[in-house]
């Protein structure tokens, strides 16, 4: 018989207890290897059978999906953790290039998991590029930062920091849009979660004041902070409201007539009926011409053909759509062809196997005639998308108005669905619907350059100076 001291007793069972450790780590980490690789595949499977138009993508941007699906597949390895997961699936969709496609994390717990920080320190600034500089408007209390250009980030150039953000976020249909809305959408602390091996104890923003004076504003990755509050003078914001999602007007010097819609995400009849009442006024005040805002304007239901009406005498065509006719289409959206022709015509054109037939869109005059018998000038930027972009392009195309501002692109991909991965904790979204001209072309990331470019000035807004509306009123006026 052998008898072991108390120290060999010890000995082994720490032995014991660190291998069934290694073995637990081992079965934990082949677990979820394999959550994110079946995760992963389940995007690039659904993707190819079933969003919209794979094919177009591939041809027009020159890449092939299975060979991208099979790069970002083989980056995940023994080492990926939910971050880099969450970073390598977006990164692979984001070649697609479509705001429409995205993967989404479905709740707080899974957000913990992929990045390291309070989701009060998310949003601690709001930005905005201005004359290509990323401008704080405003900041949390106790950062105090406003009217400053920002510089760097931890020493991090923030060239760099947009440039590694727009592989991860495609939230534009082009490259300038995405970084104006990775600089409106503020997520600058994301970078360092994807990109560093440890997330920094503090965050340090270099910053300019318009005297060239450099600070530097040290913020704890602990912190407790509060959300920005809104600028005291409403102008600062450059035709974007916080608040109000409702039409709202004003008359600007030489009797011009403005109308801000700030988003296409409202409720149809309530916008409709806002934006009439926003007419009638102004036509009370007999206004030599008008100008319609959709500078920040997003959203994807159909108020755009409602406000069209305003512009036309006659009924015409304006676009076409069809669905990719698919298992996945029709069981989630059982009885939607018959929803659909409730509401359009279908059109003669021959539909292409895989898909629906085409239904024609149409606008009808509206009751109102005032944007028929006066100027009108419509701003735009490249924050403006979705059906507030089509509203814009179409107006332009027709002869409605003049378009003002800055480059937007048109996304003619839509009727955007979550389906959720395997695992429970990710939804892939992307779309079911396409979208095409009155002459069938295709207008996915088609860039509209506006009648009057013009960009807001560093110098005009320091002096609370709406650059785009001055322009605007001023080809008004000469009309």
């Amino acid at each position: 018989m052998v008898f072991m001291n108390k120290s060999a007793i010890v000995f082994c069972t720490f032995l014991v207890l660190v291998t069934f450790s290694i073995i637990s780590a081992q079965r934990i980490n082949s677990a979820e290897l394999e959550r994110y690789h079946g995760n992963l595949n389940f995007i690039w499977s659904d993707i190819k059978n079933y969003y919209v138009n794979l094919s177009l993508k591939e041809s027009e941007l020159g890449f092939d999906f299975d060979k991208l699906f099979e790069k970002y597949n083989s980056q995940i390895n023994a080492k990926t953790n939910e971050t880099d997961f969450y970073r390598i699936a977006n990164e692979f969709i984001s070649h697609l290039k479509d705001p429409n496609v995205s993967l989404r994390f479905k709740n707080r717990v899974v957000r913990a998991k992929i990045f390291p920080f309070p989701e009060t320190i998310y949003r601690p600034i709001n930005t905005r590029l201005i004359a290509n500089n990323v401008v704080v408007i405003n900041s949390n209390p106790e950062l105090g930062i406003t009217d400053e250009i920002l510089l760097d980030i931890n020493d991090t150039p923030i060239d760099t920091i947009l440039k590694k953000l727009s592989e991860i976020y495609y939230y534009s249909s082009f490259d300038k849009g995405v970084r104006s809305k990775i600089v409106k959408s503020g997520v600058y602390a994301d970078y360092f979660a994807f990109y560093s091996e440890h997330f920094p104890d503090t965050l340090v923003y270099k910053v300019k004041n318009k005297t060239g004076t450099i600070s530097h504003i040290k913020q704890a990755s602990n912190s407790m902070l509060l959300p920005p509050l809104p600028a005291d003078k409403p102008e600062i914001y450059l035709g974007f409201h916080y608040n109000n999602i409702m039409p709202e007007y004003k008359i600007l010097p030489g009797n011009i007539g403005y109308i801000l819609v700030p988003s296409f995400r409202a409720n149809t009849e309530a916008v409709v009926n806002g934006f009439r009442k926003c007419l009638e006024v102004l036509e009370n005040k007999k206004v030599e011409g008008v100008i319609i805002d959709v500078r920040w304007a997003e959203g994807d239901n159909e108020i755009y053909t409602d406000l069209l009406s305003f512009f036309s005498n006659k009924t015409e065509t304006v676009n076409y759509f069809r669905f990719k006719d698919s298992f996945r289409f029709h069981d989630i959206y059982h009885g939607r062809y018959e929803y659909e022709n409730k509401k359009y015509r279908q059109s003669d054109a021959p539909s292409k196997d895989g898909y629906s037939p085409w239904w024609i869109v149409e606008v009808k005059s509206g009751q109102n005639d005032l944007l028929r018998r006066v100027p009108v000038v419509v701003l735009t930027n490249e924050i403006t998308s979705d059906e507030a972009a089509l509203f814009a392009a179409i107006c332009q195309k027709k002869g409605f108005a003049k378009l003002a501002g800055e480059k937007f692109a048109l996304s003619g991909h839509g009727l955007i669905t979550p389906i959720m991965l395997p695992d429970r904790l990710y939804y892939v979204r992307y779309s079911f619907r396409e979208t095409v001209d009155d002459e069938f072309n295709s207008i996915e990331n088609k860039v509209i350059t506006p009648d009057i470019i013009v960009d807001q000035s560093l110098e005009d807004y320091y002096k609370g100076v709406d650059t785009q509306i001055n322009k605007a009123a001023e080809y008004l006026r000469k009309k």
